[in-house]
């Protein structure tokens, strides 16, 4: 027993030598970490550099600015598509005018069975790497579903996007809602000329058709006095949205994306509505019954569910007003198909309302437009975190307001508004925004890469909406 005393007693003091350089590594690593972030406050909350786009106020913290941080390099600045003669191969035998585009990670909702049902609709699923692998034969328990998928249907799972053509395919990330862009392009490349752009927990009101032209609604209207029409546009008021209860009018409500800075101003008491004859919206927000699209901050203030009372209306957005929308139940017409592309530098719940804006000041630039619908959908809300979102939405809370300011103001450098405009040089259009968009830091440099891969997908599909007339000819 003598004996293994100098041996236990030498374990021991291995063991505690141990413990100690555990406890004291873990301390300078946490002490570091304090010191750096501490130093980085500092330095964020007590200089102001011109190199960053923010406006330091001494007592409530650091706003953002939309003014230039950055150019191109001088060799990518006069990047410009040219039409191509290539045409990419089809992937299948689908062919159909009117689709609808989703991505999902989960098994089939009851929302999706209603899509593949609907006649005259054809129906593409972007997969990711989270999204069972036999998602079509977990459809195809349903009989009726399972007689319409094999000719108006196709699920792209992670293989199949693989081999897709497509340049963005390869170059968008995997678990991101971003991959939808690849949904989109194949409805394009196989005959789209509407999409309905949506998610796998909004469940149509009439599950047999999608409203997809202001032919659809009884009321068509516009603005009477564009002048007096706030930049930021919040629409919701307009379509008489009430609590559960069906009675209580929710005085205060706004949709994801609106800046907050404007909410208060956001009234509606003083714009009357005239009836519209214009042209056709080249996209169609429908709005949302019991979950609508609603910001964090909403959702954690008020309570749900929500409704809109309003039946059978469109609004027409004037040009160079701006109202955010999703892409949750949107109808796109193949006019505006280019801004289809969902940034991917940005989080899933910032990317299709700064899509949403690009595309308005686009739009505008051409006499095109976008519209509001009343309620023709219901959300049954996949799980969400209401923090989780809001921390997923700081870009929207901090930015949309300069965002908009800046695109009101944005003139682009290349434009024709003497005779009419093909599809690439609109495109070309919605590119050097997406520039300006970089320099400005709302989106990052590899969104910029995709837009070019995006053009020339578009392009080797043969994508094109003819001739668009010049402003002046309106």
């Amino acid at each position: 027993m003598e004996s293994q005393k100098p041996l236990m007693t030498n374990t021991l003091c291995r063991w505690g030598i141990l413990v100690l350089l555990v406890v004291l590594i873990v301390s300078y690593v946490f002490l570091s970490s304090y010191f750096l972030n501490r130093e980085n406050c500092l330095q964020q909350n007590t200089f102001e550099d011109e190199s960053q786009p923010t406006s330091v106020l001494s007592s409530t913290g650091a706003l953002f600015k939309a003014h230039i941080i950055r150019e191109l390099p001088k060799n990518e600045q006069q990047w410009r598509m040219q039409s191509s003669s290539y045409f990419y191969p089809r992937h299948s035998k689908l062919n159909c005018t009117k689709w609808v585009v989703l991505t999902t990670v989960f098994e089939p909702e009851p929302a999706v069975y209603d899509f593949f049902k609907m006649s005259g609709w054809c129906v593409v699923v972007v997969g990711d790497n989270k999204t069972p692998r036999n998602y079509l034969e977990l459809l195809a328990k349903d009989v009726p579903v399972k007689n319409n998928i094999a000719g108006n249907s196709i699920f792209l799972d992670v293989e199949t996007q693989k081999q897709l053509p497509y340049k963005v395919a390869a170059a968008l990330p995997w678990n991101h809602y971003s991959r939808k862009n690849i949904g989109y392009l194949y409805a394009i490349h196989h005959g789209a000329q509407t999409i309905y752009d949506t998610d796998d927990d909004n469940i149509l009101i009439d599950p047999t058709q999608i409203q997809d032209s202001s032919a659809a609604f009884k009321k068509v209207q516009t603005f009477a006095n564009h002048k007096s029409v706030p930049a930021a546009l919040n629409l919701y008021p307009f379509f008489a949205p009430v609590n559960n209860d069906n009675r209580t009018t929710i005085d205060t409500m706004w949709p994801r994306g609106f800046p907050l800075d404007s909410i208060v101003a956001s009234t509606s008491s003083n714009l009357s509505l005239v009836d519209f004859n214009g042209r056709e919206p080249s996209v169609i927000q429908l709005l949302q019954q019991h979950d609508p699209d609603l910001d964090a901050i909403f959702r954690l203030t008020h309570s749900l569910p929500v409704y809109f009372k309003t039946n059978d209306k469109m609004i027409i957005v004037p040009i160079n007003c701006y109202a955010p929308f999703n892409a949750q139940s949107t109808v796109w017409r193949r006019s505006g198909f280019w801004g289809l592309y969902l940034p991917m530098t940005v989080t899933g719940r910032v990317s299709d309302i700064w899509r949403s804006y690009f595309i308005q000041k686009i739009l505008a630039m051409n006499n095109m437009s976008i519209s509001y619908t009343s309620a023709k959908v219901r959300q049954d809300r996949n799980v969400h975190t209401y923090l989780g979102d809001f921390n997923s939405e700081q870009d929207l809370y901090l930015k949309s307001g300069e965002l908009i300011k800046y695109l009101n103001q944005y003139q682009p450098k290349h434009t024709n508004e003497a005779g009419g405009k093909n599809s690439l040089e609109l495109m070309q259009e919605w590119y050097e925004l997406m520039v300006d968009m970089w320099k400005i830091d709302i989106i990052q440099m590899r969104d910029i890469t995709l837009s070019r891969l995006w053009i020339e997908d578009l392009t080797n599909i043969h994508y094109s909406i003819g001739e668009i007339p010049s402003i002046q000819s309106h």
